[in-house]
């Protein structure tokens, strides 16, 4: 009986250990997934920014040209 006992403990010790590696790795992919979403997103970010500062810019222009006329 006391066999069955510390084989079930083992097998229990070794399932806790397998689960907790798994949420470590789990985890650490998480993390990677949101430094990417985080990279991204200031990418576009910028992006957006840099067109309107474009579109500010042509639309100056714009006006510029319609007072010479």
């Amino acid at each position: 009986f006391e066999n069955k006992l510390t084989a079930v403990a083992k097998a229990q010790s070794v399932l806790e250990e397998k689960w907790q590696t798994q949420i470590k790795e789990q985890k650490k992919k998480n993390e990677r997934q949101s430094q990417t979403f985080t990279q991204d997103l200031n990418a576009v970010l910028e992006n957006v920014q840099e067109l309107s500062t474009r579109i500010c810019e042509l639309e100056r222009k714009i006006l510029n040209e319609n007072e010479l006329e």
